[in-house]
């Protein structure tokens, strides 16, 4: 935006001088034009806007751009909701069809600044309908389908990006999301694929550690466990870093290597941030050994003391599976239960649901005879 005002400057300077026309009027407006495009430039968009505004009331060429560069300075100062209002005031009055074109893309791009995804999806499918595929577009409107968990269609998008702009300057953007798309689908070895072809990006280790999650998923331990080391020669102490070390250490539990294992852990049970994994991990050691009461230990801390991490819902519902391998059967149905109510959106919910039922099966022999079609009836229900 700042280049096209720029040039549009200088075109002007030079048809005026050409023409003989540069008189005073004129030559203010420029100085205007250019002193305003200058703030821009500086980062000084508060009193940049002022100066578009004036221009914008005038009667001259460049009064449209203007008008459009006063929004462009709100969405620069990130204040979306009166940017996105003059976007649109821009669309409709502008008579230059180029600005309109440039109005109706921040306006897609204001509503994606403000998390209005299901908005931003529906402007960027028009812009594409009106105006043809554009870089940014494409890339954004995958990125606001993903946002939406609409991985098929984003997928879509993104691949469409990627054909039409090879070299694109969203290309790891896109390959990294597009394997977010897959690995949500459950496509591990297309997840894989799209984490490997990130290259040469700021987020390498983080590529690097869902190429190894996707690995992983498909049971290749050792090949996983090669991209955790890779993560850790990357950004040695990094978050994502020591992400990677605890699943080194899963993998380890899956090889039944628990001894190895443990170690690891120990080193992160204080850590602030890896806490919960690192417990619920002790857990999964002991629940592999057979150590229900003692798993069972670790899963109630990560849910009492971690209860917002992604590791709380499976830290519930595996304490629901050790009470029911101790044949604690009313404490099982309550971790499931629990498990249900404080997670209606979790992947467990529907095998949460079938093992209360399972539970009540289990304890019928223990239930009088007045009650026993209560449960059997709400059994019925879990398993529908």
């Amino acid at each position: 935006n700042q280049k096209n005002f720029q040039k549009m400057i200088r075109k002007l300077f030079f048809i005026f001088f050409c023409l003989n026309l540069l008189n005073a009027q004129t030559l203010e407006l420029l100085n205007k034009a250019k002193f305003a495009q200058g703030l821009f430039e500086d980062g000084l968009y508060e009193t940049a806007r002022k100066e578009f505004l004036e221009l914008s009331r005038t009667t001259s060429i460049y009064s449209e751009e203007a008008n459009f560069m006063q929004a462009e300075c709100l969405y620069q100062m990130k204040n979306w909701p009166l940017a996105l209002k003059e976007f649109e005031r821009v669309f409709k009055t502008a008579t230059d069809e180029k600005v309109k074109e440039k109005a109706f893309k921040r306006m897609g791009d204001t509503y994606y600044k403000m998390g209005k995804f299901l908005s931003a999806r529906k402007t960027y499918i028009q812009y594409l309908k009106k105006y043809g595929a554009k870089e940014d577009v494409l890339f954004f409107l995958a990125q606001s389908l993903y946002n939406l968990k609409e991985f098929e269609e984003a997928l879509k998008y993104f691949e469409e990006l990627l054909k039409k702009f090879p070299e694109t300057k969203y290309r790891n953007y896109a390959f990294y999301t597009a394997g977010q798309c897959m690995l949500s689908l459950q496509k591990f070895e297309k997840a894989r694929r799209f984490f490997s072809s990130v290259y040469k990006s700021s987020f390498d280790d983080e590529a690097k550690f869902w190429e190894g999650v996707s690995l992983l998923k498909q049971g290749n331990y050792n090949e996983a466990q090669k991209k955790f080391e890779d993560v850790e020669k990357i950004s040695p102490g990094s978050g994502i870093s020591k992400e990677a070390r605890l699943k080194i250490a899963e993998i380890l539990i899956l090889k039944k290597n628990y001894s190895q294992a443990e170690e690891i852990i120990k080193q992160f049970l204080g850590d602030r941030q890896k806490s919960a994994f690192a417990n619920y991990l002790m857990g999964q050691i002991f629940y592999m050994k057979g150590n229900f009461a003692q798993a069972g230990i670790f899963y109630k801390k990560v849910f009492e003391k971690f209860p917002r991490t992604q590791w709380a819902q499976k830290s519930l519902f595996s304490l629901g599976w050790c009470y029911l391998n101790l044949k604690k059967y009313l404490k099982a149905r309550k971790s499931f239960a629990e498990l249900i109510l404080k997670y209606p959106d979790s992947e467990f919910f529907p095998r949460a649901q079938f093992l209360i039922a399972h539970c009540y099966y289990l304890s019928l022999i223990h239930i009088s005879e007045p009650t026993r079609p209560l449960y059997i009836s709400y059994a019925v229900f879990c398993l529908k």
